[in-house]
């Protein structure tokens, strides 16, 4: 089993720390309009060398992009920079 310690995206790519999304009623009912207008937020977990991001900035992206990937035990996201529109 190999053991990384260390990771960097490369090729365009941002991991970022997903925030949980809250779209649901105390009740546990889903809101499906607001799943659809209300963007994905994150933090820079890590970014390439020469990325216009930082680590722990946080920012929007759009629902649906980038793919999901564990690192010690921590989901992360995947996402390419240009998909993300905003540093909040």
């Amino acid at each position: 089993m190999i053991k990384i310690s260390k990771i960097e995206p490369i090729h365009g790519h941002v991991l970022l720390v997903p925030d949980k999304e809250d779209y649901f009623t105390h009740f546990g009912i889903a809101l499906p309009g607001r799943i659809q207008m209300v963007p994905a937020i994150g933090k820079v977990y890590a970014t390439m060398e020469g990325s216009g991001l930082e680590t722990d900035d946080v920012v929007a992206y759009p629902k649906g992009v980038g793919r999901e990937i564990e690192h010690q035990g921590q989901k992360l996201m995947a996402v390419q920079e240009k998909e993300i529109f905003a540093v909040v």
